[in-house]
């Protein structure tokens, strides 16, 4: 995005109705979400990964 982090000003919602704008559905979101933390766990490992996700408020429930 412009100016920031796709996260910022609308979390995890936001992020996911802008990825909806461009045309991705629900489950395209959704196995692009698991693909990317199926990656980074294989290469930073399950309890890093997790406590990142547990970091950031709202993304647990998506991921």
């Amino acid at each position: 995005t412009e100016g920031g982090s796709v996260l910022a000003g609308g979390g995890v919602v936001g992020f996911g109705q802008q990825l909806m704008n461009e045309g991705l559905s629900l489950g395209n979101i959704a196995g692009l979400a698991n693909e990317t933390i199926a990656f980074a766990k294989e290469h930073a490992g399950d309890e890093l990964v997790d406590e990142v996700l547990n970091s950031i408020p709202g993304l647990p429930q998506f991921a």
